[in-house]
This record gives C-alpha cells, sequence and structure tokens, in this order.
C-alpha cells in the first residue's frame, strides 16, 4: 500500500488540520453506488434538480402560426406517453434497474448528501478522496463545483474521468491490501508448522526465532492496516479569486518552492510592487506555524488560498509527489525532487495538460537552475529566498488544467497532428530563446 497516497487522503490529513481548511462532511460510499458511477451512460430524469429547468412559454411559435400547447397536449395523452415509456423500459429485463432514478437506488446516500449540504448551508464543493471533479466542470449548472443538491453532486462525479481513477486506485489498494493478508496468512501457517516440527531449540535459535517473529508482527501490522474506503466529502463552497490560490512545493518538511496554481492566467495585481514578496513571505510563515513538521510525510504538495488582507491562510488539498501532479509554472528537473527527473525527461515531447507547462515552462522566465540543479540548491548557493513564481505577463501563460477537458470528442483523432505540432512550436521557442540570448551577448 502505498504510504503517500493514505496520508493525502483527505479524511486523513482533515483530521489534522481541520481548523486550516474549510468545513467538511464525509459520506462513505457502498459498492453498490460504486458500481453504479461505472455504469456507462448519464441520465437526467425529469425530475432531476441536476440541470437547471426552462420556463415553459404558454404559447409556442411553430412554423409562423400560434397555438396553445393544451390544443395538442394534455395530461391524458401525457400519461399514456409516460406509461408506454414505462412498458418499454420494463422490456429490457436487467435494464430497468439502471434506468431508475438515481436517488430512488440510494435513497439513503440521496438524503445524507442533501443533509450535508443544508449543514455546510446549501451550498458544497464535491470531491472523492484525492481528486476533484474539476474535468467536469463543463456539465456543471454554475460551471464551478457549486453544488445546491444531490443531483448536481451525482452528475459531477458521474461526469468525471477523474473521480473514476480515484476509485481504480482505491479498488487497486483494496486487492492489493487483501493479497498482503493472504500472504500473510500463508507464512504464519508455515512457521507454525515449523516450530510444531523443530520442536525444543536452542538459546541461539529461541533468539533468531524471537526475531523473526517480531519481523512477522510488524509484517501482519501493516497488512492489518485497512485502506482508504470510497467517501464522498462535501466540504463548504466559497468563491475563491484564483489568483489568490498557489501550490507549495515541500522537501523535507520545508517549503522549496511556490507556484501561482493556474498557469493559464496573468492577473495584473499580482505585478503590483512587493505583492509577490508579500505572498511568499505570508506563505512561508503560515507553513511553519500550522503544518512544519507535523505532517506524516517529508516531500508533499499542498494548495492553498492566499486572501487579501489580513485573513488566514486556507489550506485547500495535499498531493504526493507522482507524475500525476503538475509542477505548474516549474518543470520537475528544476525541483529538488531526483525521483521525478527521470519521469519528466520520459514524458518529455508529451502532448498532456499536465506535462505541457512543465515542458514549456521556462518560457519567458530568467535565472532558471541549469542542468537540472534543485531550486533549493541553487537558492542556498546563491543566498536567495525561495521563489514564488507567477505568469509575469501574458506572454508566459501555459496551458491550463481544464485545457484538454473541453475538447470536443472529434478532436481526439487529431492527437498524433497535436504531437507534431507541439514539438514545432518546442522548437521554434528553443531557437527564439537561443536567439534572444544571442542578441544579449
Amino acid at each position: 500500500m502505498d504510504a503517500a497516497l493514505v496520508h493525502c487522503n483527505y479524511s486523513s490529513w482533515y483530521k489534522q488540520y481541520s481548523s486550516c481548511t474549510f468545513k467538511s462532511l464525509f459520506v462513505d460510499l457502498t459498492s453498490e453506488f460504486v458500481d453504479f458511477l461505472h455504469e456507462e451512460g448519464i441520465t437526467v430524469s425529469s425530475t432531476s434538480k441536476a440541470l437547471p429547468v426552462r420556463s415553459q412559454p404558454t404559447e409556442i411559435v411553430v412554423q409562423g402560426v400560434d397555438y396553445d400547447p393544451d390544443d395538442t397536449y394534455s395530461s391524458s395523452s401525457s400519461a399514456t406517453a409516460a406509461d408506454a415509456a414505462a412498458d418499454t423500459s420494463s422490456d429490457s429485463g436487467s435494464d430497468a434497474a439502471e434506468q431508475q432514478p438515481w436517488h430512488e437506488r440510494f435513497p439513503e446516500l440521496h438524503a445524507a448528501i442533501e443533509a450535508s449540504i443544508q449543514q455546510l448551508g446549501g451550498q458544497a464543493a464535491p470531491r472523492l478522496n484525492w481528486s476533484s471533479p474539476t474535468d467536469a466542470l463543463w456539465i456543471s449548472a454554475y460551471n464551478s463545483l457549486k453544488c445546491c443538491n444531490a443531483d448536481q453532486v451525482i452528475l459531477l462525479l458521474k461526469s468525471s474521468d477523474r473521480v473514476m481513477h480515484d476509485l481504480e486506485q482505491l479498488q487497486h489498494m483494496q486487492n492489493t491490501h487483501q493479497h498482503q493478508q493472504q500472504q500473510q496468512q500463508q507464512q504464519q501457517a508455515q512457521t507454525g508448522q515449523q516450530q510444531d516440527q523443530q520442536g525444543s531449540q536452542q538459546q541461539g535459535s529461541q533468539q533468531q526465532q524471537g526475531q523473526l517473529s517480531d519481523q512477522q508482527v510488524a509484517a501482519a501490522a501493516a497488512a492489518a492496516a485497512a485502506p482508504p474506503v470510497p467517501q464522498l466529502v462535501l466540504r463548504r463552497w466559497q468563491e475563491l479569486a484564483p489568483e489568490r490560490e498557489f501550490r507549495c512545493f515541500v522537501l523535507g518538511h520545508t517549503v522549496v518552492a511556490i507556484s501561482q496554481r493556474d498557469p493559464s492566467q496573468h492577473w495584473p495585481q499580482l505585478s503590483l510592487p512587493g505583492e509577490v514578496e508579500a505572498i511568499r513571505r505570508r506563505l512561508l510563515a503560515w507553513h511553519a506555524d500550522k503544518i512544519g513538521s507535523s505532517f506524516a510525510l517529508d516531500a508533499y504538495v499542498m494548495d492553498v488560498y492566499v486572501p487579501a488582507g489580513s485573513g488566514p491562510v486556507v489550506l485547500l488539498d495535499v498531493s504526493p509527489i507522482t507524475s500525476a501532479t503538475s509542477p505548474l509554472l516549474f518543470s520537475w528537473q528544476e525541483l529538488p525532487y531526483p525521483g521525478m527527473h527521470d519521469s519528466a525527461a520520459q514524458q518529455d515531447g508529451s502532448s498532456s495538460a499536465t506535462a505541457s507547462p512543465a515542458a514549456n515552462s521556462s518560457q519567458g522566465h530568467q535565472q532558471q537552475p541549469q542542468q537540472h540543479a534543485g531550486v533549493a540548491q541553487v537558492a542556498a548557493a546563491a543566498g536567495r529566498p525561495v521563489e514564488l513564481r507567477v505568469v509575469q505577463h501574458a506572454g508566459m501563460i501555459l496551458p491550463g488544467a481544464r485545457a484538454a477537458t473541453g475538447m470536443p470528442i472529434d478532436m481526439l483523432g487529431l492527437q498524433d497532428s497535436f504531437e507534431d505540432v507541439l514539438r514545432t512550436m518546442q522548437q521554434q521557442q528553443q531557437q527564439q530563446q537561443q536567439q534572444q540570448q544571442q542578441q544579449q551577448q
């Protein structure tokens, strides 16, 4: 089981740092509901509150002729049509349950979500153990994670690939846990048989057996640690200014670099004299005071919100150092995580949304570490403080996290040509940088 994933599970770190983040409530998801999330297709019933309902005009213009809909449709005819649709759906046999509205299939979960949203003030942002369904904002009524009812929550979850990835990760951890338990049981059975056969042993052998027993106890404790269960997290919704969100990169329980969280935007207010330095000092002081060495991992990233004025810094999320974590305005070669350097090199030239910022992050930045030197080492050598990197002008804008989630599916067949275009653009950028360096010399 990956300890980093366990410690970065939302419910794990929330218990310790609840005073530093927005109020959150948790709803355990049953295996039946997880299967429902895996079902193909999204069905929005006529009674669903997931999407806004347009007002029905009393008069409709059809081919230039005004008429009253009551002249054509009646309640009896609508009921007849509904009965016919019900008869048709009942013929599908096992598919009938899947066509049933989700709140009828899972009434207890529906009630729990509705109650939690009301407890959070009537608006909440949903997520799972590690990920938020930000790739499904295109289907949201608010173009955000804000949800006012359970139907909106489920629509986001059902539409999100990131949620599906969390569920797959949880299933993998569960399978690994079961496999470790089976191995542990087999080892215990074999050890018991050997002890019965050997009987009394010399003192040295007894000590050796005692050491082996200690190792077995440790292995049993590791195997007994249950993996995280699928959880729906509902966090109190709060309108956040995106220019005040930042990502802190931590190594050895110390912040080594900070990046603007959305690399696809340029906010002039961050270019005001002293603004970046004030935010940097504020973040470093907050981390030293509220987090420090108290977190179980010594290498991780955390997303935070720094409100304007004197309000407290808010912890938004904690993530492990993996290839799925974006370095945003940095590249992994610049950051002091040696294990990520090889991974970044393998992804060089990739067209994915998370890899593109890393591959192109050097564009528009000055005095960057060279030869894959870590930011922390370079800062220490030069006597400079930890860097907070922001988009200083429009020419430094990079693709954002949503760049790959709003694309029509018809565009997927053009992946190869996109990769060719990206390679050409990267080559042109390198040539421009070389020309600029030559001109400066």
